[in-house]
């Protein structure tokens, strides 16, 4: 069983590494796959369950401590994706009474109307773009 799941772990990374082109990743990660899936039904044959289950669990302990510290040193929030850093402005957004929203962009801004969903149809926005003729 040990295996099993620790193949199943592997074949996703590998369907991943394939479909975003990195085949030579894909492969290297096939082939170690089917060692380390070897070596954990050897240590089942000899009844070393336990240590089993600890080779299978490292993977997935290391993955998630990898991201944390490479989340954590490249100063990445968790949902954007972007990287923040301490002297980033936010943008000022206004929220007006009459659902529009104005952003600043460059020279220019952002009206968005914001008009309400109706009959279980998404939200309808609709951009509207002032820019300072410099001429």
């Amino acid at each position: 069983m040990p295996a099993v799941v620790f193949v199943a772990y592997m074949l996703i990374h590998i369907g991943t590494d394939l479909f975003t082109g990195y085949y030579n990743m894909s492969a290297m990660k096939f082939l170690f796959m089917i060692v380390y899936a070897l070596l954990l039904n050897w240590l089942c044959f000899i009844n070393a369950y336990l240590l089993a289950w600890i080779l299978v669990f490292i993977p997935f302990a290391l993955l998630s401590l990898i991201i944390v510290v490479l989340l954590y040193t490249a100063n990445m929030k968790e949902t954007s994706g972007t990287a923040t850093t301490e002297t980033e402005l936010p943008v000022p957004v206004l929220f007006l009474p009459t659902n529009q929203v104005i952003m600043p962009v460059n020279n220019c801004i952002v009206v968005t109307n914001v008009g309400p969903p109706k009959h279980g149809v998404r939200t309808q926005y609709t951009d509207s773009l002032f820019c300072l003729d410099r001429n």
